[in-house]
């Protein structure tokens, strides 16, 4: 299959309300993540309680939320023209720095209250990986233009290959066998190859219930990872012991889990 011959970019104007839906779910789904992580409850995690249940629950969305932004970036950046946007740059370090002087000052001065983060970090949040994703983000945004010469110059043949491979070793191999030289930032490189391989190459995950329509389909395949892992997450709970808790469920629960990627996959595609 050839790729399309008019590669048009396109901008916010020309995406779907469906993507701009998604977006806001995939925020929705990190924010709740937060939540069920860094809320501060009066039972621990370990324990056996239907709040916990829930937390598990709402666990499961965070890591599925950024998969979801970075596949939506690679499918409408790989038709970009631009070879380097210094005017976003500016605007997304700009962005960054007003949130994280913002926060600075309401620690500090106005609720008196000691805040971790030292001034070099607040006045370079990209560059200092206060926030891990936009860090990793940041730096998505400045090779981009590289990643789209490759992918518009490589054989499809090769392009599907290396996805394979890192899917394999990153995704397939890393959620049950995890060792330790994952790089969220590599991660994210494979997602916006993954996306700009199926905008380039028109392809479409493929359905396991033929006779239901595309969004059905798609739907009840990011069903059945999601009900998985929270299975796997019940169990984690149930008969782990707590040593082990914590590591477990980062494990099957990470963005580059299987399960995650199969999630994120077709709820974008959905």
């Amino acid at each position: 299959m050839k790729k399309t011959d008019n590669l048009l970019e396109l901008n916010n104007s020309t995406r779907s309300s469906s993507i701009e839906l998604l977006r806001i779910i995939a925020m929705f789904m990190i924010i709740c993540h937060h939540f069920a992580v860094h809320g501060h409850f009066i039972s621990p995690m370990t324990d056996m309680s239907f709040l916990n249940f829930w937390r598990l629950f709402m666990r499961i969305g965070g890591k599925v939320g950024v998969d979801i932004f970075i596949l939506i970036s690679g499918y409408y950046l790989i038709n970009s023209k631009k070879t380097f946007d210094l005017k976003k740059i500016i605007k997304f370090n700009l962005q960054l720095l007003f949130y994280s002087c913002s926060i600075y000052i309401l620690f500090r001065f106005l609720l008196h209250k000691p805040y971790v983060a030292g001034a070099k970090y607040n006045l370079f949040p990209a560059f200092t990986n206060m926030w891990w994703f936009a860090t990793c983000y940041f730096m998505l945004f400045l090779i981009y233009p590289f990643l789209n010469v490759l992918a518009h110059n490589i054989s499809q043949d090769s392009y599907k290959k290396m996805l394979i491979l890192g899917l394999s070793l990153y995704s397939l191999l890393m959620t049950f066998f995890p060792f330790p030289i994952f790089n969220e930032f590599l991660w994210f490189i494979i997602l916006y190859l993954l996306a700009a391989y199926i905008r380039l190459y028109s392809w479409k995950p493929r359905k396991l219930f033929h006779k239901l329509s595309d969004s059905s389909a798609y739907f009840l395949c990011a069903v059945i990872p999601f009900i998985l892992i929270f299975c796997i997450n019940l169990s984690i709970l149930c008969f782990a012991s707590k040593s082990n808790f914590y590591r477990l469920l980062n494990q099957y629960n990470s963005m580059q889990s299987v399960f995650i990627v199969l999630i994120s996959l077709y709820l974008w595609r959905f």
